[in-house]
């Protein structure tokens, strides 16, 4: 299994996150840690467009650099599949060969089971999967609504409750830990949240997706229990 894992240089919500220490690691190092570790993840391809980021994983075991990544590939608004299908795009044309399925891995996730990040991908492989992501529990629907002037508005649809969460049906979320994609399917389907996408529900490590200054601190102080 080929893993990408995409790391660009602009960041709005945390400037310079990719390399920002954490435990004393840059944080794009975590995962590219995780992926080494992974025994299914054969190749990782690094896609940036950040030398110091280049710089930083080009003597890192597993990691190709084949490419740095085109700026009509950087933006705000650059859909990450379309990075997802570039990195692979690429990596069979230097590479003469043919990819049939591979993973993603988002360096904003620092904190990864490598034990189950095989699960995974034994779990798709097992049921012939066209798509699969990790995911976390996440608050009940019936908990959740809109706020308009300080007053709650309910989803349209959704029924709101009182009840223990206990008695609710349990609602779910992509944590971006790990995605699979069979390769074909990707790039005919362009994306990835089907009926026909399976999940893998993360258990051993806590979910933490790091955007702002808060959820970075927030996993240095987990770290640092």
């Amino acid at each position: 299994m080929i893993c990408v894992v995409p790391a660009r240089k602009g960041s709005k919500g945390l400037k310079n996150k990719n390399i920002k220490k954490l435990n004393q690691i840059p944080l794009i190092l975590h995962t590219i840690r995780a992926a080494q570790r992974s025994k299914k993840i054969k190749t990782i391809i690094l896609s940036t467009d950040d030398e110091r980021i280049i710089k930083l994983c080009t003597n890192e075991k597993k990691v190709l650099i084949l490419f740095k990544r085109p700026k009509k590939l950087s933006g705000d608004n650059t859909k990450s599949i379309d990075v997802y299908l570039h990195a692979v795009q690429m990596y069979e044309k230097l590479k003469n060969i043919k990819v049939k399925n591979f993973c993603a891995m988002l360096p904003t996730h620092p904190l990864r089971s490598p034990k189950e990040i095989d699960e995974a991908i034994n779990l798709f492989l097992k049921k012939k999967a066209k798509y699969l992501i990790t995911v976390k529990e996440i608050t009940p629907i019936n908990f959740q609504f809109r706020i308009k002037n300080n007053k709650i508005y309910p989803y349209q649809k959704i029924k709101m409750s009182i009840n223990n969460r206990q008695k609710l049906s349990k609602n779910y979320s992509p944590n971006g830990n790990l995605y699979i994609f069979k390769h074909n399917s990707l790039k005919k389907d362009k994306t990835f949240m089907t009926k026909e996408t399976y999940v893998h529900i993360q258990k051993k490590t806590p979910s933490f997706d790091i955007d702002t200054i808060e959820d970075f601190n927030l996993v240095k102080r987990y770290l640092e229990k």
